[in-house]
């Protein structure tokens, strides 16, 4: 019975060759969010090293 749902729906061969199924988007909704938290945490971890670096310039 599982086997059958794996091949209908692309299931476990699906994802782990990241072959993207018929109407399906290639991520789910929940790998999105993690990596749109992941961005957003990359990108404020930038913006405080640069605002360390220009305070450290203008204290000299």
């Amino acid at each position: 019975m599982e086997r059958q749902e794996n091949l209908k729906g692309g299931g476990a061969y699906a994802n782990r060759h990241k072959i993207q199924r018929k109407g399906e988007p290639d991520l789910s909704a929940d790998e999105l969010m993690v990596i749109i938290a992941f961005a957003s945490l990359l990108v404020n971890m930038l913006g405080l090293i640069i605002t360390i670096i220009v305070t450290m310039l203008d204290k000299k």
